[in-house]
């Protein structure tokens, strides 16, 4: 696959951040203030380790934010108000905070439920504390048999990103099981590859029975160090899953070091690239003497791993230890969003009323690997008559979309080793994974301009058959959409001019036996659907717009 990015350097990824099309919206939500007690929660020192003060956000159930250390918590809601807090100095400021005897919090479970750990005698005594509630309850060692070694390890869950410092040492609750939605039940991912990384094949799982695929961020023309991007989270959004990926290089003779998220989605392509500060090196003053200021580097500013909601929105914590404040960013992004609007838009729908498809069956074959075709559109003229449509029919202002399935063999390879450490049903699914083609040699579209020639490529994912591909329009803004047909649903791709992915909306749910929604896209980028999934039976007019997610809507399906 050539991602989205497909003609992007590192180089340039880095100096612009993003995709210049997605247009996020940087703000700050809330700040808290921290001070120089050691026997507070809200303590802030550089000498301290990053368990031992106030890190975050992490994103907590009801889009709540949630900010920890060893000595407790605090949540917030969006707005700025206290949700809900607890210290373990609260009742007592004894014994002393490094006491092994002093109740400690170890870390966040899932989204409601926090774990603590206090020491007594050689043994480790372990309470989970839920939101809201004042009493902590005393874990059975039955019911949390895994989690033996909280006192200096932490739970790695990718479904539930809780991890504030990426120095953290983590441990699994089985070999492979790099995420989990419940401890008992829920959706499982499965690293296939021991060396878990951002270019691991990750098998989901849900009630051992199959439910999803991640074959890796595929970076083919893309020259970045993707062996150093750690998993970091997975949202869901419609239909498709959204993998996160965090880079944060350190080095001693910079000012600022950085970290960069990677957004891909279940078929591995790459959808673009943030750049956050990760840690900012300024001059403290040491002493002042006859009128001379003696001064050292330190940290003056420090990043937390960022959170994604279900919508993509990434929220980050930045602390500054000259102020002693803790920042809380919000980076929005826009998603489409469908309005309702007049039927006088009837008449923009006169070409597309007659158009029909045939299904396009490509097989996999390694030996034309690359091989493009056209798809199959038919239009009826006004006596009736079907006509195929060519190539140059299905131009849009230059620009063609093609279908293909590249092969992947590295995929292929890790697909069919078999890691004998997974259950025996896991087992039984990965066996099956490897003899599906579609796990290797997706379908894929290319899109390409008369002129410039092949734009990008976007891969689909194994569950994903292409039956139709085609360029509705390409805008004055310089972005050009394409309709995408699959078997369960219909949706549209949009990308720059340049081939840069920026977005995508599902507007049909229907199979496509039944599907009978109609879209179009005016020159000014106007998206106008005339849509037939009404309980009536009838249709209705909408216009899909781009927008921001705010805090009063209902979020997308997260694995909270």
């Amino acid at each position: 696959m050539k991602s989205a990015l497909c003609l992007l350097n590192i180089a340039i990824i880095i100096g612009l951040c993003t995709a210049s099309a997605m247009k996020p919206l940087d703000h700050v939500l809330l700040t808290i203030s921290l001070n120089e007690d050691s026997t507070s929660i809200m303590h802030c020192s550089r000498n301290r380790a990053i368990r031992d003060m106030l890190a975050g956000p992490v994103l907590a159930k009801d889009d709540n934010l949630l900010f920890y250390s060893s000595f407790g918590y605090i949540l917030y809601d969006q707005n700025g108000e206290l949700v809900d807090s607890h210290t373990v100095f609260e009742k007592s400021k004894k014994p002393a905070a490094e006491d092994p005897a002093r109740l400690k919090l170890a870390f966040p479970l899932d989204g409601e439920t926090m774990l603590y750990t206090r020491k007594k005698g050689n043994e480790v005594e372990i309470f989970q504390k839920k939101y809201g509630r004042k009493r902590l309850k005393k874990v059975r060692e039955e019911q949390l048999q895994k989690l033996d070694d909280l006192t200096s390890t932490q739970i790695y869950n990718i479904a539930y990103n809780a991890i504030t410092s990426e120095m953290v040492e983590r441990q699994y609750l089985h070999p492979g099981l790099v995420g989990f939605t419940d401890l008992m039940a829920g959706k499982n991912w499965w690293s296939i590859d021991k060396r878990f990384s951002f270019t691991t094949p990750l098998l989901l799982e849900e009630k051992q029975k199959y439910s999803g695929f991640f074959p890796g961020i595929v970076t083919k023309g893309i020259r970045i160090k993707k062996y150093l991007i750690e998993p970091l989270c997975v949202i869901k959004r419609e239909a498709t899953w959204y993998y996160y990926g965090l880079q944060a290089t350190t080095g001693s003779d910079r000012p600022a070091y950085y970290q960069y998220l990677y957004v891909c989605d279940n078929a591995g392509n790459l959808l673009g690239v943030d750049t956050l500060l990760k840690q900012k090196i300024g001059e403290v003053v040491l002493e002042k003497h006859a009128g001379k200021e003696y001064t050292f580097d330190r940290t003056t500013q420090w990043v937390f791993p960022p959170t994604v909601d279900g919508y993509g929105n990434v929220y980050y914590g930045l602390k500054d230890f000259e102020k002693k404040t803790l920042e809380v960013h919000k980076r929005s992004y826009s998603y489409y969003k469908p309005l309702p609007c007049g039927a006088q838009e009837e008449r923009r729908f006169a070409y597309e009323k007659n158009i029909t498809y045939e299904l396009v069956r490509l097989d996999c074959n390694p030996r034309r690997a690359g091989g493009k075709a056209i798809p199959k559109v038919w239009k009826t003229d006004s006596g009736g008559t079907r006509n195929e449509l060519t190539a140059w029919d299905l131009t849009r202002k230059n620009y063609l979309v093609r279908l293909f399935r590249p092969v992947y063999q590295d995929v292929n390879r890790k697909t069919s080793r078999i890691n004998k450490v997974f259950p025996a049903p896991v087992q039984n699914l990965q066996n099956s994974l490897s003899k599906m083609s579609t796990s290797w040699c997706p379908y894929s579209i290319s899109l390409s301009h008369s002129r410039r020639g092949i734009q990008c490529s976007f891969d689909y994912s194994v569950e994903d058959q292409i039956l139709c591909a085609r360029v509705i329009n390409a805008s004055s803004a310089r972005e050009v959409f394409v309709r995408i047909d699959l078997q369960d649903r219909a949706e549209m791709l949009v990308f720059s001019d340049k081939g840069d992915f920026i977005n995508r909306f599902t507007f049909s749910r229907q199979s496509y036996q039944k599907r009978r929604d109609l879209i179009v896209v005016a020159d000014n980028g106007k998206i106008i659907e005339k849509d037939f999934e009404v309980d009536d039976g009838g249709y209705r007019y909408q216009t899909w717009v781009p927008v921001l997610h705010s805090s009063g809507e209902a979020t997308a399906e997260s694995t909270l």
